[in-house]
């Protein structure tokens, strides 16, 4: 940078337009200031996630949270090795909410034929099948 030239930190709400669009593999964003002359040096993008959970022998991925306060963002879990989704309900499925927390965990796994819960580890299920060595 010049050693005339200054930095000028805005946050985004100061921005008169901001929009970001999915194009092909990419993400676009443009950004809109009427009655400004500036050059835009760097731009820092930062979203907030929820983080990977194990939850009823269910692994939720990390899942970014949606674009609204109020959004919901669905996202499938996978069962935990030994586990299987539970007979007679829906795979589990887990939602993220905007404040990257975790909320309505659906559906289910338990631990498949011949593995029980581990006594020492949550939502880890753990082989009743011994070998004699």
């Amino acid at each position: 940078m010049g050693r005339d030239a200054m930095q000028i930190h805005l946050p985004l709400p100061m921005l008169l337009e901001a929009s970001c669009r999915k194009i092909a593999a990419d993400d676009l964003c443009v950004w809109l200031m009427k009655g400004t002359c500036m050059t835009l040096m760097s731009v820092r993008v930062y979203y907030v996630t929820c983080d990977v959970i194990t939850s009823g022998f269910a692994s939720f991925p990390a899942t970014p949270t949606g674009a609204e306060p109020s959004s919901l963002v669905a996202a499938e879990g996978r069962c935990v090795d030994g586990a299987t989704t539970t007979e007679g309900r829906p795979a589990p499925l887990g939602h993220c909410k905007a404040d990257g927390s975790w909320l309505l965990v659906t559906g289910g796994c338990q631990c498949a034929p011949g593995y029980q819960p581990s006594g020492q580890l949550r939502n880890v299920c753990t082989s009743t099948h011994f070998t004699l060595t």
